[in-house]
Order: C-alpha cells, then sequence, then structure tokens
C-alpha cells in the first residue's frame, strides 16, 4: 500500500449487526477479540443498546472507498468504572477495535485507522478528553505494534479478564 488510504466513519446502524456478526467469528478476531462463538441474536442483544443516542458507548464502522472492513468504538473512561479501574485510569477516553475482512488485516491499515479515529473521536465525539487510552493483550503483537505505529506510547502493564494486558496511551494534541 503506497498512498495514505482516507479511511472514513459512520455510525453503527441495526443494518450492520450482520456484517459484525461474520466479523466476530473471523478466525482472526475470535484470537482476541471475541473468543467464544456468538451468534446473530446474542450479536443484537448485545450491540442494539449501545445505539440509543445516549449510550455511552459511540459505535462506528470504518471505510475504505466506501466499504466496511472494520468497527471501532469509544468510550469515556470514567462512563465505565470497571475498566477505569482495570486501567487504572480516571480521564481521557478508550477505544476498542478489529478489522473484520481478512483481506484487511496485515496491510497496515490498522495503524491508519486508529490514528483517523483517535482525531475524529477527540474532535467530533468527546472533545473535552485530551487523552485516549487502550488496554490490548500482551500477546496481541500486531495491535500493540499498530497502536505504537499511531502514536501511542506504553503507559503500565495490567490483567484483564485474566489476561496479562498493555495500556498504551496517545495524547491529543
Amino acid at each position: 500500500m503506497g498512498m495514505k488510504e482516507i479511511i472514513q466513519f459512520r455510525e453503527v446502524e441495526s443494518k450492520d449487526f450482520k456484517t459484525i456478526h461474520k466479523w466476530l467469528n473471523e478466525k482472526h478476531v475470535r484470537e482476541f477479540f471475541q473468543p467464544e462463538e456468538i451468534n446473530l441474536e446474542q450479536v443484537i442483544s448485545k450491540y442494539q443498546p449501545r445505539l440509543d443516542e445516549n449510550h455511552p458507548l459511540k459505535m462506528h464502522m470504518a471505510l475504505l472507498d466506501n466499504n466496511v472492513f472494520a468497527y471501532i468504538q469509544s468510550y469515556r473512561v470514567m462512563d465505565f468504572p470497571k475498566h477505569s479501574k482495570t486501567i487504572e485510569e480516571v480521564h481521557g477516553f478508550s477505544i476498542d477495535y478489529f478489522i473484520g475482512e481478512p483481506q484487511d488485516i496485515n496491510i497496515g491499515l490498522g495503524s491508519q485507522m486508529i490514528n483517523s479515529y483517535v482525531t475524529f473521536a477527540a474532535s467530533e465525539l468527546i472533545p473535552d478528553e485530551k487523552d485516549c487510552f487502550v488496554s490490548i493483550r500482551k500477546d496481541n503483537l500486531k495491535s500493540i505494534h499498530a497502536c505504537k505505529n499511531a502514536g501511542f506510547t506504553e503507559v503500565r502493564s495490567v490483567i484483564e479478564d485474566g489476561y496479562p494486558c498493555l495500556v498504551l496511551q496517545k495524547e491529543i494534541e
């Protein structure tokens, strides 16, 4: 991939649940993001409530040339007390993400998507927070590498859901 691709984001809609369901069951997504198999009904019951505009978690689809290729979400750290306690932070916002389409992994899109989304979230969604945090399993080397390429630095090691994880931080200019 030579030129930097333009990655765009749009809010998740209920019509996306079938795609999200397909992605969550892809081998590369199951490895770190969705350890158990998940059926469409489970996806709907988990993700549907987040469509409410008052829900603290904001869900987006990432698009390349108008084709969706990834899921990414953002939320204020303090809106999720368990997460806040786990990563040992009370300010800022966090993101979680996965590239869903198997043909789009391992080609450098991750760091561009993360970088673009952090900028987007900081300006459009959570403009009063100046730091973004991610918590990534230590064995998920590709995701750690993508975040470092997107300007994140390691802050600390934590245990999340029983897994050793790295917390990384990016300051918003």
